[in-house]
């Protein structure tokens, strides 16, 4: 029994040491590292729509004074653009263009039977911008040219039935500056919400009645200046997504 005993006692210590011999010689595995979350970037093109509002000042300057309103109304229309991100740093740039209903009155108070007419049917800007992103959040400003068309016209009750004078339709260039906050909500999908101020300067205008043949007259300066609040919605394609080395 004393031999029997020794023995295994042998054959399992030889056993352990074997099975200590082979663990020591595996291979150690790497420990299991995350995947880095993709970042975001703004980087890619777009097309949208928007909505809101708008309300442009207008003075009218004629030979012994003039008068000024407000035109007011909604604005709604479309977008499409282009970005590149590079760090935290957004360079874009963007065409917009917007029908337009913004209308306004005023009496002129060197004649009182006048009354002085402005409606906006159209505009459109073309920008550059540049934003600072956090995220899937862009802070921008832009800036750029802008266009507008617009009609003016003057109703006077002065003569029998009244007489109605206009310049017609006309198109005045301009410039225009803004800034906006615009945030991806979804996949390719962001929303946003801006503010744009723009600025044509003043020109001459001819106003002549067509029905009596009148001559009519010119209004030596209309000086117009336009802001807008709006809402839009862009539909983004081609944005890259980066990892974070290690």
């Amino acid at each position: 029994m004393d031999f029997i005993f020794k023995s295994a006692c042998a054959i399992a210590l030889s056993i352990g040491v074997i099975h200590i011999a082979s663990a020591a010689d595996m291979p150690v595995k790497a420990p299991v590292r995350a995947i880095p979350a993709p970042i975001f970037s703004w980087t890619g093109c777009y097309i949208g729509g928007h909505v809101g509002g708008g309300w442009a000042h207008k003075d009218w300057t004629d030979n012994i004074g003039g008068t000024s309103h407000t035109a007011d109304g909604v604005i709604a229309g479309g977008q499409v653009g282009c970005d590149y991100q590079t760090g935290q740093w957004v360079f874009g740039a963007e065409g917009l263009f917007s029908w337009a209903n913004l209308e306004g009155q005023s009496v002129n108070p060197a004649f009182p039977t006048e009354t002085e007419r402005s409606k906006i049917d159209f505009n459109g800007t073309v920008t550059g911008r540049l934003g600072y992103a956090v995220e899937r959040t862009l802070f921008y400003v832009k800036g750029g040219g802008a266009w507008v068309n617009e009609r003016f016209d003057v109703t006077d009750t002065a003569v029998g039935g009244g007489v109605h004078y206009d310049a017609g339709r006309q198109t005045r260039w301009g410039w225009t500056v803004g800034a906006g906050l615009e945030y991806t909500f979804a996949p390719n999908w962001s929303a946003k919400i801006e503010y744009n101020y723009m600025d044509f300067g003043s020109d001459r205008f001819v106003f002549n009645d067509v029905v009596h043949s009148d001559p009519g007259f010119s209004i030596p300066g209309i000086d117009q200046q336009i802001h807008s609040v709006k809402i839009g919605l862009n539909w983004r394609w081609g944005e890259r997504r980066a990892t974070i080395s290690r």
